[in-house]
């Protein structure tokens, strides 16, 4: 199961997951404009909010949380097309369980419930599912769509930039990483950044950009408690294959 649900997160985001090089420790200065980033109103990385670390931490340090994102990936070998996900992550690190649902675009959808050390995957629409032996935790299931999508995630990345940008006459701190993987796992990629964007102290919107393409993410709901039990359980109408 854990193999089937690593290559499918290949799949979905393929050159988000790609290693980097190494690169020389670079300490924020201050200055008024990062560039081509528009980020602004620079100061000290020990002024920084790092609202990254402080957030993220905190939500998968509790006992339950979820995540509902909107999510583009574009490649750079055909610019003008753009894959179209809407992703929610729900884990229950009390009752050791989780759930995944992905719609992709308008015609496909993956949904895994995991719990009681066996996988759920459920076809919502023929109301069937299969099950299979888990061996894995909930935690290493819940990083793979959480960190390891780089959502949140603070190491290994190298804070580079940080400030505010105004958007639709609102203000966004922003908080821009660099990639520092020690192996780099495709020769094609030199350099991968995430950044991401904070509205009232909320993740709003993130980008990370690799010589593959991006990939967006929307934080459409982040919950720190989850009070619909019913997401971790088979419908009574579904029928095991």
């Amino acid at each position: 199961m854990k193999k089937a649900i690593i290559m499918l997160l290949a799949f979905t985001i393929v050159f988000a997951s790609a290693g980097c090089t190494n690169s020389d420790k670079q300490q924020p200065e201050k200055t008024e404009s990062s560039g081509a980033s528009g980020i602004t109103e620079q100061s000290t990385e020990t002024e920084s909010v790092r609202l990254t670390e402080q957030y993220f931490g905190s939500l998968y340090s509790s006992s339950s949380y979820s995540i509902t994102t909107d999510m583009t990936v574009k490649s750079n070998y055909s610019p003008t097309e753009s894959s179209l996900y809407h992703l929610t992550i729900a884990v229950d690190n009390d009752h050791q369980q989780a759930m995944l649902q992905m719609d992709i675009g308008d015609h496909d959808s993956i949904h895994i419930i995991i719990k009681d050390q066996k996988s759920y995957k459920l076809d919502d629409q023929n109301k069937t599912y299969t099950v299979q032996k888990y061996e894995d935790t909930i935690t290493s299931f819940a990083k793979i769509y959480t960190e390891e999508l780089y959502l949140g995630i603070t190491e290994p990345l190298e804070l580079i930039d940080y400030g505010e940008e105004k958007s639709d006459d609102e203000t966004l701190h922003v908080e821009k990483y660099r990639m520092t993987e020690t192996e780099q796992s495709d020769d094609t990629i030199d350099s991968a950044y995430v950044t991401y964007y904070y509205k009232d102290k909320s993740p709003y919107k993130e980008v990370l950009e690799t010589a593959n393409g991006n990939t967006t993410f929307i934080f459409k709901e982040i919950n720190k408690s989850i009070s619909d039990q019913t997401i971790f359980k088979i419908p009574s109408d579904y029928q095991q294959q």
